[in-house]
């Protein structure tokens, strides 16, 4: 079973933008002997909260941290973390969903994977693997116009 959960960092990555809030979803292979092969994430769908207005972009794969793969493979009972969002301080009312641009060739997806607040939404999750069962997660986030106003929480989806 793969069980993903939210933490996240304050980091600088890229100087010219400066200090940005780096979120990350684990996701857990509970399992207690299979790997985890070649998980794959996406962005369902995004949901403004206030209009109820419903997105759901073109999928096109997540980025795992610290790797420019499509796909992780995870050992048993231990964690991978998938770039969910960063948000700049420079620009707290805007959040960047994780795509993976060492893959992805078409800027057009650039904005499609961009929440532009303030506001309240949900973003739904889904991560695939050859081998076990696809795992969901919402989270909700609230843009702001500070980053002190930014708030990012899990939420449970059903299938």
């Amino acid at each position: 079973m793969l069980d993903p959960n939210l933490v996240f960092d304050d980091k600088v990555l890229n100087p010219s933008e400066g200090l940005g809030k780096y979120y990350h979803i684990q996701i857990r292979n509970s399992h207690k002997d299979k790997l985890a092969r070649n998980c794959i994430a996406y962005v369902e769908r995004i949901t403004d909260l206030k209009t109820g207005v419903i997105r759901q972009p073109e999928f096109i794969e997540l980025k795992w941290k610290g790797v420019s793969t499509v796909g992780v493979s995870i050992p048993p009972r231990n964690l991978r973390c998938l770039d969910a969002l960063h948000i700049n301080y420079s620009n707290p009312s805007v959040a960047m969903l994780g795509i993976n641009k060492f893959i992805c060739d078409f800027s057009g997806y650039i904005s499609a994977y961009q929440i532009a607040g303030p506001g309240d939404y949900r973003i739904d999750y889904i991560v695939f693997s050859d081998n076990l069962p696809k795992a969901r997660k919402s989270f909700l986030l609230h843009l702001g116009s500070k980053m002190d106003d930014v708030c990012c929480m899990p939420q449970k989806i059903e299938d």
